[in-house]
């Protein structure tokens, strides 16, 4: 490579970090790594397209730039993330149901479970598929051992030594 191709190597790179607008240096951090996972991925796609490149090594190339690709999505995420426009977590409450005591049962109940929109007041309602139903809690998850099993000892492994 020339000193005439390196200068405008670094000039394209200057370029592409100073579209990001970064704020501050950690978000110049995540331009410079943006950039150079762009320039992974598209030299790694370029070699794999050479008609002289054996076959495993250009599967190879091509899986490193899917790599590259994804770390740059990543990259990008995270650097709208730290500017406050990532995507919002949100949860959609989409039937909700107080028992007597006023605890709350969120989440999707199968009709018949009192999620069909039919209930009627101080009538009690199945709980949803594989859970029991305790009057106190509400839906509850199904016990790991039955109360009536009796529980037994675990042997413990010995030193050979100790007899």
């Amino acid at each position: 490579m020339t000193h005439e191709d390196r200068t405008k190597q670094r000039e394209a790179v200057l370029l592409a970090m100073v579209a990001f607008k970064p704020q501050d240096e950690i978000e110049a951090m995540l331009a410079g790594q943006a950039v150079a996972l762009h320039a992974m991925s598209m030299e790694l796609s370029r070699r794999a397209m050479l008609a002289e490149q054996p076959g495993e090594l250009a599967a190879g190339m091509r899986k490193g730039a899917v790599l590259a690709s994804r770390g740059f999505v990543e990259v990008i995420d995270a650097l709208d993330r730290r500017r406050g426009k990532g995507r919002k977590q949100s949860i959609v409450v989409k039937h909700m149901h107080l028992t007597g005591d006023a605890r709350a049962m969120i989440g999707n109940f199968a009709p018949g479970g009192g999620g069909d929109g039919k209930e009627t007041e101080g009538e009690p309602h199945a709980p949803p598929a594989g859970l029991a139903l305790d009057a106190a809690a509400g839906a509850v998850v199904p016990p790991l051992r039955r109360a009536d099993e009796k529980r037994h000892r675990v042997p413990i492994a010995r030193d050979a030594r100790e007899g």
